[in-house]
């Protein structure tokens, strides 16, 4: 018999884990599994944040179409009477349903009925349709805004911004030559009425602040308070600046900025590090 089966042979020990290498090596584990996944969600938001502002940029190319064939950018909302679409009294409309031919969105366009209210029921089929370029990607590409009778209407996330002037009343934002932004009610604004300059001058924003409101809706211009929401993005919201560039402000900016950066002939004084 080999002397290496022999009872009594030597065996080798090895030594057992002890429990405080044990929780080290626990710890370990989970601080590289905490940095793996913060490193996974930062790029996710990253590129979260790039597919908003490609879709922002559909939404102004739609925008500088429309002032291309008709000389003026378009109104911001519609509150009849609006000759341009045969608006009636007391019916009103959205800035989107002026844009669903260069939104790609033909039968959309087809389906819409300018004489009556944006909700009213023979313009369901139309106001139900959802448009890719409206929904920022961050959120449900499935919610709509109901209303009565089972009626409802797709969303959008992008809207022009309005500056209400009573928050200078309260010292909130401060004084302006012009509170309109460059796409008011009924608005017929050229480009050479921003006169605060198209690079320091909002076109359209995020409603980072309240999302899910129709598309349809002539209530979808979104308040500067609101910009600065984060229901969309961390940290802040995409802007879109009438001469076709897009940034990132975050929501730490003060509300006086934004209510300048807001208005197109303000003639407000604006830092060169905003």
């Amino acid at each position: 018999m080999s002397p290496l089966s022999q009872a009594g042979s030597p065996r080798i020990q090895r030594p057992a884990f002890t429990l405080l290498e044990l929780v080290l090596s626990l710890v370990i584990a989970t601080a590289v599994f905490g940095l793996v996944m913060a490193g996974i969600m930062k790029i996710r938001c990253t590129a979260a944040r790039s597919d908003c502002q490609n879709r922002m940029r559909n939404l102004v190319t739609a925008i500088f179409t429309y002032e291309a064939r008709e000389g003026r950018l378009p109104p911001g909302s519609i509150s009849g009477p609006y000759l341009r679409y045969k608006v009636p009294e007391n019916v009103n409309h959205s800035i989107w349903a002026t844009l669903l031919d260069p939104l790609e969105q033909p039968a959309a366009a087809a389906a819409y009925h300018w004489d009556v209210n944006y909700d009213d029921p023979r313009n369901q089929t139309a106001v139900k349709t959802q448009i890719p370029s409206l929904l920022c990607p961050s959120l449900s590409s499935s919610r709509v805004e109901q209303w009565t009778d089972g009626r409802s209407g797709g969303v959008a996330d992008y809207a022009p911004v309005d500056v209400n002037p009573i928050l200078a009343d309260f010292a909130q934002i401060g004084s302006s030559e012009n509170f309109e932004g460059a796409l008011p009610v009924n608005g017929t604004v050229r480009l050479p009425d921003v006169t605060d300059g198209t690079g320091n001058t909002i076109l359209i924003a995020e409603a980072a602040g309240r999302p899910g409101m129709a598309w349809s809706s002539p209530s979808i211009p979104v308040s500067i308070k609101q910009v600065r929401g984060g229901a969309s993005h961390q940290g802040g919201a995409n802007v879109a600046f009438c001469d076709g560039s897009i940034r990132f402000l975050k929501a730490s900016n003060d509300l006086k900025l934004l209510a300048k950066l807001a208005t197109r002939a303000g003639n407000e004084s604006l830092s060169d590090d905003w």
